[in-house]
């Protein structure tokens, strides 16, 4: 696997979420989440990279099954290597983490 750049990883998986629930959406749910799940310190973009594990529960706990759905697509669009993917709540983190160790 080549080296990854997680800073764009995460710009390019917050881009398919916003395309995916549009923007209107988006800035509901990803305030929703900066405000009721993250430090006060901590960006959007900041969890994807440093603790997926919160972004990933806060939006699994905030759409359900819809949430899970969402990240399962988002990682097929964003075409992780195939070792790569997200089948289940937890993924999210143990993917970021393999990638961060590439």
């Amino acid at each position: 696997m080549s080296r990854i750049n997680i800073p764009k990883l995460a710009d390019a998986m917050l881009q398919n979420i916003k395309d995916v629930l549009g923007p209107e959406v988006y800035d509901v749910i990803m305030t929703r989440i900066a405000e009721d799940y993250l430090d006060p310190e901590m960006d959007i973009r900041t969890a994807v990279m440093q603790r997926p594990d919160i972004f990933e529960g806060a939006l699994v706990e905030l759409l359900g099954q819809m949430g899970e759905i969402l990240l399962v697509k988002m990682c097929q669009d964003i075409g992780l290597d195939d070792s790569l993917h997200y089948s289940r709540p937890g993924d999210l983190a143990k993917c970021m983490a393999m990638m961060a160790k590439a």
